[in-house]
């Protein structure tokens, strides 16, 4: 199974999407996430398991050291919804020998890929499967630039198969299933399928357009293996091909 990587801006459009939530959430200070039970996401007996291994230990200093850092560039952000952070989430999706060393040459991977600081990064191991968040913040030439460094879908996936090549590959991770058209069609229509049986509806348009929009998700394959369906043909990510037209 190929390792798991995926990013997105966060911009404070949403309360739980902003500088405070995230950096709580990340160092497992929001109480309510940490009742356990059935369902709960979060073990808090695994808690202190988790591994802070860039950035300030917790919520608070992460938030002072994103002040500290926008301070010390001379920047600020031009408008509410302007983006100040980008976080990475990384997993291996398979057990590894030494699942500290991947996360390590993970995390240096990324900060060469983005060429901005790197805020925080932390390993989880209190969930189903390890994972690391990392935090970065859009700064280059001296401004913030969010949309420059995320990058577009064609980005995404050069940096998913770049990710694959550099780190996947040294610690013999599988690279992605490579899929046809009528295979991206049969798990698309599983993965609907899996939705509307959890209870969402959807009218003829919304599900044409949740269609498109799944079979050309950057990272498919992973996508396809969450709702717990199988990919049954061989080997690259899904999209290169189209995307490397687009970017030509």
């Amino acid at each position: 199974m190929p390792a798991y990587l995926s990013a997105h801006a966060i911009n404070g459009k949403r309360p739980n999407q902003t500088l405070q939530t995230v950096a709580a959430h990340n160092t497992r200070s929001i109480a309510a996430e940490l009742r356990g039970g059935p369902g709960a996401r979060i073990d808090p007996k695994r808690v202190h398991l988790n591994r802070v291994i860039a950035g300030p230990e917790t919520a608070e200093e992460i938030v002072a050291s994103h002040a500290r850092i926008l301070e010390a560039f001379g920047v600020k952000p031009k408008r509410k919804d302007q983006i100040t952070l980008i976080e990475c989430v990384v997993d291996p999706s398979q057990q590894l020998a030494d699942l500290m060393a991947f996360f390590e040459a993970a995390k240096d991977w990324l900060v060469c890929w983005y060429d901005c600081p790197l805020l925080h990064a932390v390993v989880h191991f209190d969930e189903s499967t390890p994972h690391m968040h990392c935090l970065f913040i859009p700064i280059r030439d001296g401004r913030l630039q969010g949309d420059a460094v995320m990058g577009k879908r064609a980005d995404m996936i050069r940096m998913q198969r770049e990710f694959q090549a550099a780190v996947g590959k040294r610690f013999d991770i599988a690279p992605p299933p490579k899929l046809g058209a009528a295979e991206r069609r049969r798990a698309t229509l599983q993965i609907i399928d899996a939705i509307s049986r959890q209870g969402a509806q959807f009218s003829a348009d919304q599900k044409h357009q949740l269609s498109k929009a799944l079979q050309t998700a950057p990272d498919f394959p992973s996508l396809a293996t969450a709702f717990g369906i199988a990919i049954t043909t061989p080997a690259t990510p899904i999209g290169v091909e189209e995307a490397d037209k687009e970017a030509a």
